[in-house]
């Protein structure tokens, strides 16, 4: 990315994929992805992107973004009678480890009215891997308060049937 003025809110974007239940033979959740609108590059995925900003704070910034425009898409989706369980949201493990996460996306969620058992925070399967203590217990909170986990790439080296049991993950992908 060029420069910095790709990642300001106007030039991000975020993208609805529906998640069909197979049990209930209808879409049950929508999965978010956050791509960015660069001037140079164009609409970059966040697998181009993602690996640059997780090496920096970028990807907090990034994050809290994505977390106010689901919230801010929840209710709106709602207004228009949208049925789902759960909209979820892409959360690296730098966000993770901050301080303050569980406190600011709790915060979050009820400023914008959205119930805790409607957000799925979405990592990669090797986030859980290794946490920090504090990281430990904002995933305790954020469960204990109804927030739902995945666990993404399922398959991937690191990813084993075994190490399923040990990480605090509602589904995989």
């Amino acid at each position: 990315m060029g420069d910095s003025a790709g990642t300001e809110p106007r030039h991000m974007l975020l993208y609805f994929q529906p998640v069909y239940h197979m049990e209930y033979q209808a879409v049950r959740a929508y999965r978010s992805e956050t791509r960015i609108q660069d001037p140079e590059l164009g609409v970059l995925l966040p697998e181009q992107y993602m690996p640059i900003s997780e090496r920096s704070n970028q990807c907090v910034e990034l994050t809290r973004w994505a977390l106010e425009e689901l919230c801010e898409s929840y209710g709106v989706l709602r207004r228009r009678g949208v049925e789902f369980e759960w909209l979820s949201c892409y959360i690296p493990r730098r966000a993770l480890e901050r301080e303050d996460f569980a406190r600011e996306v709790l915060a979050l969620l009820e400023a914008r009215g959205m119930p805790p058992g409607a957000l799925c925070l979405e990592t990669a399967g090797d986030a859980f891997a290794g946490l920090t203590q504090q990281a430990e217990a904002a995933v305790a909170s954020l469960r204990g308060q109804g927030v739902r986990f995945l666990l993404r790439d399922f398959g991937a080296p690191y990813m084993s049937v075994g190490a399923l049991d040990e990480w605090p993950a509602d589904a995989v992908l």
